[in-house]
Formats: C-alpha cells, structure tokens, sequence
C-alpha cells in the first residue's frame, strides 16, 4: 500500500466533510500519491453534496510539511486553537470550498 486517506461528512454539519486521515508511504513521498488521495477525497466529497472541506494539523516544525502540502493544494488557515495538543502546539484547522 503506498498511501490512504480517512474521510467523512462532520457530523451536526450541513453539508461539510473533514478528512482525518492522509498518509503516504516514505519512500513513496514527493510522487504525487498524496495529491491524488486528496484529489479522490475532494471528488468524492463533492459527488456527495459537499461545501467544504475541513482538516486539521500541528503547528509545530516536524509537521511544516504537511502545512506546506495543504497550502498548495488551496486549503487556507481558518482557525487557530493555542496548546491545544500541548504547550506550545496549537491546532491549525484548514478549510478549502469545494
């Protein structure tokens, strides 16, 4: 398997959906898996009625990464929840319009 994705309409939502989940394979990473799981998630998102898309990740360093990848895919910072992992380790929420 060189990658997966875990997503779902939020529940007590009108139409909005999050992804949970997207992980490639490290030897598999910067092969454009990742893109097309997301890609898939959006579609499908959209197929079912969709407005949003919701996601959330750390702020700390080791996942700089993973920001950079939602930013250019077109996901934008909505909200920003201070320690909430742990001191120092804010929740970034993302949001793209589907």
């Amino acid at each position: 398997m060189l990658g997966f994705a875990c997503y779902g309409r939020i529940a007590l939502t009108r139409r909005n959906y999050e992804l949970n989940w997207i992980a490639t394979d490290p030897y598999a990473r910067r092969g454009g898996i990742g893109s097309a799981l997301l890609q898939t998630v959006e579609a499908l998102s959209r197929q079912r009625g969709a407005r949003y898309l919701n996601l959330e990740t750390s702020s700390l360093e080791p996942y700089a990464a993973a920001r950079a990848f939602y930013d250019r895919h077109g996901y934008l910072v909505v909200a920003r929840i201070a320690d909430y992992y742990d001191d120092g380790d804010d929740m970034l929420i993302y949001r793209k319009a589907l």
